[in-house]
């Protein structure tokens, strides 16, 4: 769903949780990896479409005729859209309407240029929404990482505890039972480094998301190209 693509076309090269090597959070993360999350990108078409209704609806508001005729002289069309005595008949041509039509065709003008304003509020909403997210998920982040660090870090601390109690044994100064002890206190602390671990992957797909994909240097290098 993140990448838009059905789960068969997803291809995992990996098996298990730690074997995944995720990009570490770094410092410098340009704000313009935020352009690919796709509510910028629709705020934003939507932004550029209001904008051509704008345009159109303004070009309709004014007359389409040929100013000039052969010779560079002025046309036909002209004269009769300034002559007095011709506004009549420049109106049954369709010359003038948009001059007679003013009030409706202004009215509609004026709706595009509202819904314009309307869609620059959302595009404005969007973005600060996306900055939102970044500081959330950067957060978020922040927790999971440090605790798979401290898990790892127990995790080396039970198993020298585990060593040591097995030589102590050797030598007839502890019990068995004082190392089965220090192997369920491994055995505790790899199941916390992978609950630490798959916290830690959740937090940064989380993260993946509020950025609109990865931060590595070629997803950056995309999205400065658009």
């Amino acid at each position: 769903v993140l990448v838009g693509q059905p789960p068969q076309a997803v291809a995992l090269n990996v098996r298990s949780l730690g074997a995944i090597a995720a990009p570490p959070v770094v410092a410098g993360l340009p704000s313009e990896l935020l352009q690919r999350r796709p509510d910028i990108r629709r705020a934003e078409a939507n932004l550029r479409a209001a904008n051509f209704d704008v345009g159109s609806a303004r070009a309709a508001r004014f007359p389409s005729i040929r100013l000039t005729a052969t010779g560079g002289l002025s046309s036909s069309l002209l004269s009769e859209l300034v002559s007095p005595a011709s506004v009549l008949s420049s109106l049954a041509a369709g010359l003038t309407a948009p001059l007679f039509e003013g009030g409706r065709l202004e009215a509609q003008e004026d709706l595009a240029r509202a819904r314009y304003r309307e869609l620059a509020a959302l595009y404005s909403q969007a973005v600060l929404s996306a900055f939102r997210d970044a500081d959330n998920a950067l957060s978020a982040a922040d927790v999971p990482l440090r605790q798979h660090r401290f898990a790892l870090e127990a995790l080396a601390q039970a198993a020298d505890a585990y060593r040591l109690a097995e030589t102590r044994y050797r030598a007839g100064a502890v019990d068995f039972i004082a190392v089965l002890d220090a192997q369920r206190a491994v055995f505790q602390a790899t199941d916390a480094v992978s609950q630490a671990n798959l916290a830690r992957l959740s937090a940064l797909v989380d993260l993946y998301a509020a950025l609109g994909g990865g931060w590595d240097g070629e997803s950056v290098t995309a999205a400065a190209a658009r």
